[in-house]
């Protein structure tokens, strides 16, 4: 009796520790965020104080039914709601997204202890420190005032309901991270080879109705915007006016185009539509080609296998499309993160992974240009490339040609 009472006590003292490690992170997390509450980027001046502005002119939750600059609506409806504090607009906006730093985080564990086999809490607390003390998280939210935490939040949920075969609530957080950002469309290439996986089954739970509730919860979000006097044709026009403002091949993201050219801008006209068009087909055909790949030996029903094929397609996804900004990274480094807990030896490439985000974020932010955004492109292609055969060799069991032939020959194999 005494020993399992011992057990016991020791059972319930090792539950106890990942709990405190996320309550003293919780609290530094903070800590560390309110010194850059006053920092105003050129993004700050230009566009959040300007629309945050112009929503409380508007009336705030009553004036919701007028959109304004190229805030989604769900996000607009988060803004208005902030709108009678008694804080600068530039607080209220980073109190959102510091706000979204920590339902990232705790998806995000949420996320390693559904894939984890063992010491479950203690890898989920580890993980929920790892966002809350990333310096790209902190920057991304309490020093630049961006919102990227909350669509990532709803992705990762997603994510975590895919691996756990809840496909109606993994479409309707697909949704609502479709009603805060259109990058989203990252996690889906991963999802229509999913639902290929899923159609050969004979007890196939992902039914291709259910994807309407993405849409569903698209127009949800639109409903204050509506009650307030607009229209739910604005969920979607939206994302077609996004889509047409850029002109630039990529926008200080270290991808495949920033290897080779130097910051081109497409300026005559519809020139600039059938480059994207053309680019993107071609992003099509390299993630078709790689997952095809990847997949060819058999269909991917591990939770592991699943999680590293979503990392994957993401990460390709975001590296040949055009007009990346330097932000849409971090939905793919989050992944990479996640990919740590599947095979810890990817720790040092996700660190170097999250220095080049850093390196391009100080670089808008402060204009500390000390690494050319082509180099920094190159290591992400190596890593985009070394990430892909590890990924191979987890799900096919194979190594590298080139690899192969070295291992036998130093192995003693001349031939």
């Amino acid at each position: 009796m005494r020993q399992e009472k011992e057990l016991k006590n020791k059972a319930d003292t090792t539950r106890l520790i990942p709990l405190v490690i996320c309550l003293i992170v919780s609290a530094i997390g903070i800590a560390v965020r309110l010194p850059f509450f006053d920092f105003i980027s050129d993004d700050g001046y230009d566009y959040v104080i300007p629309w945050y502005e112009e929503i409380v002119a508007n009336g705030g939750l009553s004036g919701l039914g007028t959109t304004v600059g190229n805030y989604n609506l769900a996000y607009q409806f988060l803004i208005a709601l902030t709108c009678g504090l008694p804080i600068a607009p530039i607080h209220a906006c980073k109190l959102i997204s510091v706000f979204f730093d920590y339902t990232l985080a705790m998806s995000v564990a949420f996320l390693v202890f559904t894939i984890a086999s063992d010491k479950k809490e203690l890898k989920a607390a580890i993980a929920y420190s790892a966002i809350m003390l990333s310096p790209v998280v902190i920057m991304d939210s309490s020093v630049w005032a961006q919102c990227d935490s909350i669509y990532i939040t709803f992705a990762v949920l997603s994510l975590a309901f895919a691996l756990k075969e809840k496909y109606p609530a993994m479409c309707i957080c697909l949704g609502f991270a479709l009603a805060f950002k259109l990058q989203i469309v990252f996690l889906f290439p991963f999802i229509g080879f999913l639902y290929m996986f899923k159609f050969k089954e004979k007890k196939n739970k992902f039914r291709l109705y259910y994807l309407l509730l993405i849409f569903l919860m698209l127009f949800v979000s639109a409903i204050p915007h509506v009650i307030a006097g607009g229209s739910f044709m604005s969920a979607i026009t939206f994302y077609t006016r996004q889509t047409d403002e850029s002109y630039l091949l990529y926008e200080n993201y270290p991808g495949f185009w920033a290897i080779f050219l130097n910051g081109y801008i497409f300026s005559l006209g519809d020139i600039a539509g059938f480059y994207k068009i053309q680019i993107t087909l071609f992003t099509f055909s390299v993630l078709g080609i790689s997952g095809v790949y990847l997949c060819r030996k058999k269909d991917l029903r591990s939770k592991e296998d699943l999680m590293s094929l979503a990392f994957i397609l993401s990460f390709i996804t975001v590296f040949f499309l055009p007009c990346m900004h330097d932000r849409y990274a971090y939905f793919y480094e989050t992944l990479a993160l996640v990919y740590c807990f599947i095979n810890k030896k990817t720790v040092p490439l996700y660190l170097l992974l999250r220095s080049v985000s850093v390196v391009t974020y100080l670089y808008y932010l402060i204009g500390l240009d000390f690494i050319p955004l082509s180099i920094s492109g190159i290591v992400t292609f190596i890593l985009l490339i070394g990430y892909f055969l590890i990924i191979n060799f987890q799900i096919n069991g194979e190594k590298p040609y080139i690899i192969s032939v070295l291992t036998r020959y130093f192995a003693g194999d001349k031939k």
